[in-house]
């Protein structure tokens, strides 16, 4: 009930990786959120236990205040994949990153020939990029997909990993409220309850971390919505001279307005469009139909990924109103007939 077909074939051969290893690095991916944070630092514990000097670094992005209180928060490295040597490691966990940009958005990445790099992720446009890649997308979570990796090794899960791979299980899911949540879902979220049965503090602090910019983003954000293919895809759009003149940083813009857009009956796709910089263009997209409107497919013809019901798009060197047009072009050419 716990494991998967893709755990049974890939997971024996990295146990017998990470034995092996001495120096592992774990990163984050841009705008990281709890599943990202959740799963390198419930690694790191685990494989810090095991014997690994283990090293989690931040990428390309601020870290999130809104999770500082996990355990282990404090040790990440301030670096992004350019400012580490990466000769320095023998393997490289790449973790809930779909395909080499969500390593960094800055800049191609050479990896040298001594590093092992295995991929573990859950997102089905994975473009398996890693020497290893374990990637299951029945899993709504990293974080889910680990704790069953760990499970089937028979590998004791410390206190402070739960805390860490709870978090990343109900940011991902959303409270268990997405699709993709099945039963072994809530058997590891029971199994990591058992080992850290005060886990709702740590969600306590999570919930109750917000700051008063991400209240006026969000404001922005709602009296900036625009209606396209015959009404049923509604689109926030922030430019970045937007968020200039109300002094909102970038961090505070990581708020859910894409899944509070798709909960509007008559609206299908929720997408918040945000220019985080000048011609940087940040889509989240959620839809209420991923069967019918595959969000993942919508994603890959503009250079992004995800899941169907939810995924993500980072366009440079364009306006925001050039980058929306192609956005409802390509919604319009896969699924125009379907909303209309």
């Amino acid at each position: 009930m716990i494991s998967s077909d893709v755990i049974k074939e890939k997971g024996p051969e990295l146990l017998e990786i990470i034995k092996a290893s001495k120096k592992v690095l774990l990163h984050l991916h841009p705008r990281p959120d709890g599943d990202s944070i959740g799963s390198a630092l419930g690694m790191k514990h685990t494989l810090t236990e095991m014997g690994k000097e283990v090293t989690v670094i931040k990428g390309d992005s601020p870290l999130p205040a809104y999770l500082s209180h996990l355990p282990g928060f404090d040790t990440i490295v301030q670096k992004n994949i350019f400012e580490i040597d990466l000769s320095a490691f023998d393997l490289f966990l790449i973790q809930d990153s779909g395909s080499m940009d969500q390593i960094s958005n800055l800049g191609p990445i050479i990896f040298p020939p001594t590093l092992k790099t295995v991929c573990i992720d859950h997102h089905v446009s994975n473009t398996g990029y890693g020497q290893l890649n374990l990637v299951d997308s029945a899993f709504p979570a990293v974080c889910d997909l680990l704790v069953s990796l760990l499970v089937s090794w028979g590998i004791t899960i410390n206190t402070n990993a739960a805390l860490c791979f709870m978090i990343g299980i109900f940011t991902d899911t959303g409270g268990f409220r997405y699709r993709g949540v099945t039963s072994r879902t809530f058997s590891n979220a029971a199994l990591l309850a058992e080992i850290a049965p005060d886990f709702s503090k740590i969600l306590f602090a999570m919930d109750n971390s917000n700051t008063k910019e991400k209240f006026v983003y969000e404001g922005l954000a709602f009296s900036s919505i625009h209606t396209y293919v015959n009404g049923r895809v509604a689109i926030s759009e922030v430019s970045y001279a937007d968020l200039q003149a109300k002094n909102i940083p970038r961090e505070a813009t990581k708020a859910e307005v894409s899944n509070l857009l798709k909960s509007v009956v008559g609206w299908d796709i929720g997408v918040s469009a945000v220019e985080e910089a000048p011609g940087e263009i940040k889509f989240s997209m959620r839809t209420r139909d991923p069967e019918k409107l595959d969000l993942s497919v919508i994603a890959l013809e503009l250079g992004g990924g995800g899941h169907k019901g939810a995924a993500g798009i980072f366009m440079k060197d364009t306006t925001l109103r050039e980058a929306v047009d192609k956005l409802v072009a390509v919604i319009t050419k896969l699924y125009g007939p379907v909303l209309l």
